[in-house]
């Protein structure tokens, strides 16, 4: 889903701090620093915009557009990738100012990595719970007649129902390695090597019992609730 913030790209200012003079308890003066954001007028307008375009897609005629700003507040994973698309100076050239007019590259001091961070914090709570579901952020700069910034946010799609997940949460892929060796090892043991093979399964037991274990039950709890599930529809 697209979201557009109109012009020049902004880049996220470190906090700044003001002395406060106090007194302690026992009348002994001190300093106490205050810290402020000093960008929150910018912050608060560029959120507003946001859930302004969030509202728009969520009460649009366009199924798929209100499908996909509705699976914003569903999903927990995504992709976010920014077009920091920056003025063109008019204090460059007029035959370079042609060139970039064009969709030409051409170099900028601007900070991507900062502009990254300033829009990560604005779409937190706004269109997304928290900027840690972002586990894919790209970022790209260019200039551009109409200087803006794009927001592009994709649900990463986990196919897993609860019970798949519940066992990858369970077995993880170095025991699922460990499984493999062993899987090999009883392969190559012939019926007759019977000391062997009861190692293999001792080993087996004491590193994964109870893991399977705990996966069991999670399988016959899910299948209980099914049944009872059943038997109401049944009914």
């Amino acid at each position: 889903m697209k979201f557009v913030i109109p012009g020049p790209p902004i880049t996220k200012m470190a906090p700044k701090g003001f002395v406060v003079p106090r007194k302690g308890v026992n009348g002994r003066p001190y300093n106490q620093i205050i810290m402020y954001n000093p960008q929150k007028e910018l912050f608060d307008e560029v959120k507003g915009l946001l859930t302004l375009q969030l509202q728009k897609a969520l009460n649009s005629e366009n199924k798929e557009i209100q499908l996909d700003a509705a699976n914003l507040s569903r999903e927990r994973f995504f992709t976010v990738i920014l077009g920091l698309y920056l003025p063109i100076s008019e204090s460059l050239p007029k035959s370079t100012q042609c060139l970039i007019s064009w969709g030409l590259p051409y170099p900028s001091k601007k900070d991507t990595d900062n502009c990254a961070k300033f829009y990560l914090d604005c779409i937190k709570k706004t269109l997304i719970a928290d900027d840690h579901m972002v586990i894919d952020e790209r970022a790209f700069k260019c200039h551009s007649p109409n200087p803006r910034t794009e927001i592009f946010i994709m649900p990463v799609k986990v196919d897993l129902n609860p019970m798949q997940e519940k066992i990858l949460s369970t077995f993880s892929i170095k025991d699922f390695d460990d499984l493999k060796l062993f899987a090999i090892e009883i392969l190559n043991l012939e019926e007759t090597q019977i000391v062997e093979i009861s190692h293999a399964i001792k080993e087996l037991a004491i590193h994964h019992a109870d893991k399977l274990m705990k996966i069991k039950k999670e399988i016959l709890k899910q299948c209980k609730k099914e049944e009872v599930t059943s038997e109401k529809a049944g009914n």
